[in-house]
């Protein structure tokens, strides 16, 4: 299976050419009802800060980031011109350009696509594939990350072409954990790390999914049980996938998987969360029969196995909305997702607080764009996360000024 080229994200080939406090008896397909709130333009009622971060070379692909307790970020993302994968970061201050740092963690070949960064105890931990080798590899980082000295790296998995839309996630325990696609034979696996996952044999991998042409998209996540979680597309039947685990996950066998999903083509541009009270958050894209996407979001509170148990419903289904989605659930509950407009070609916004299966409850915005500055070409390949405080951080590309960008949303 081809991708499309960057630049557009890379969706597969056939498909280029072609909350909390919810209801429990909310409808269980895609709700239709009243439009969500349009919220005034960004500065009416918060205040919204954007910075170029990086534009040395063509940065701003595959953007993952991560915010920690003590107010400094953290972003890698992919360097196009060089194939290079990048790191980022800033100590406070983040929407002055002269507060970011940032470096090179990878430069061995085509390397850096499909990053997915998580921070514990502030050692960086980054999933990346190697197109040059078609690799998945993982490096972990604890100080002075911006050299490429300091990060430790690995391949995880070689056999075969593997490590497209991979994900990481991180337990309690430390342990790593990993979704990706297996991309010779269209499969879903998923890899596992307690210790010593410097050294390749500490990786224990499984092949969790091989019904058809499956493992696009994928999105990981644990919850307080230390259950893992993945949301991602299957392409044989254009529906959105689910698969849990909660212990000896190397084994095949005790995955169970499901369709959350199957009305159009859903499920690309996935982006799942697990609440503190082990609450499934997911966003995801759906593609009409004319290639337009619309923003959508599932919610499973309990017993996530059976697909009954899942409630959907469309956020913006406005033009061609609803692509590279991100999402984040604050400490309040409140529900927070970017995504990118490719009609207009601008950053997205859409929050909500409560009965977040009702598309009213969903509070739509404009983070960057027309509106905002000059004609510009942003919001691709976003990532978005929440702080303590409620403040929003999103990472993503400037195709206009092939640019790394930066923004925070203050409440």
């Amino acid at each position: 299976m081809q991708s499309a080229q960057i630049g557009s994200r890379s969706l597969p080939l056939l498909i280029v050419l072609a909350g909390w406090a919810c209801s429990p008896d909310a409808p269980t397909g895609p709700a239709a009802g009243p439009a969500p709130s349009v919220a005034p333009a960004p500065g009416a009622e918060f205040t919204t800060s954007r910075v170029f971060v990086d534009q040395s070379g063509d940065p701003g692909y595959y953007t993952s980031l991560a915010a920690s307790a003590s107010g400094r970020q953290h972003i890698t993302y992919y360097e196009a011109n060089n194939g290079d994968l990048r790191y980022a970061t800033c100590a406070g201050g983040c929407t002055a350009a002269a507060n970011w740092t940032t470096g090179v963690v990878d430069q061995t070949g085509d390397v850096g696509r499909f990053s997915s960064l998580e921070v514990r105890s502030g050692v960086r931990h980054v999933v990346y594939t190697n197109y040059s080798n078609d690799d998945l590899k993982y490096a972990f980082c604890s100080t002075a990350c911006t050299q490429a000295a300091n990060w430790q790296k690995v391949v995880l998995d070689q056999a075969g072409a593997v490590g497209r839309w991979a994900s990481l996630a991180i337990g309690a325990d430390g342990r790593r954990h990993v979704s990706y696609q297996e991309e010779s034979d269209n499969d879903l696996k998923y890899a596992t790390c307690l210790t010593g996952c410097g050294q390749a044999g500490s990786w224990q991998k499984a092949t969790i999914d091989k019904a058809g042409n499956v493992g696009y998209y994928t999105s990981i996540a644990v919850g307080p049980d230390e259950r893992r979680h993945i949301a991602y597309y299957d392409a044989t039947n254009t529906a959105l996938k689910y698969a849990t685990c909660l212990a000896n996950c190397t084994s095949a066998a005790n995955w169970q998987k499901l369709t959350v999903d199957g009305a159009g083509t859903v499920g690309l541009d996935t982006y799942l969360a697990v609440d503190g009270n082990a609450v499934l958050h997911l966003s995801y894209s759906a593609y009409s029969s004319t290639g337009q996407a619309d923003l959508r979001y599932a919610r499973c509170a309990v017993d996530c196995t059976n697909s009954a148990n899942w409630q959907k419903v469309t956020v913006d289904a406005t033009n061609d909305r609803g692509r590279y989605t991100s999402l984040a659930v604050g400490t309040n509950g409140r529900v927070h997702v970017s995504y990118y407009d490719a009609t207009a070609q601008d950053l997205r916004y859409a929050t909500c607080a409560a009965s977040c299966l009702s598309p009213s409850s969903w509070t739509l915005s404009l983070l960057d764009g027309l509106a905002v500055l000059s004609p510009n070409n942003v919001g691709s390949y976003t990532s978005l996360a929440v702080d303590g405080g409620g403040t929003v951080h999103v990472s993503y590309r400037d195709d206009t000024h092939e640019a790394l960008k930066y923004l925070e949303r203050s409440p």
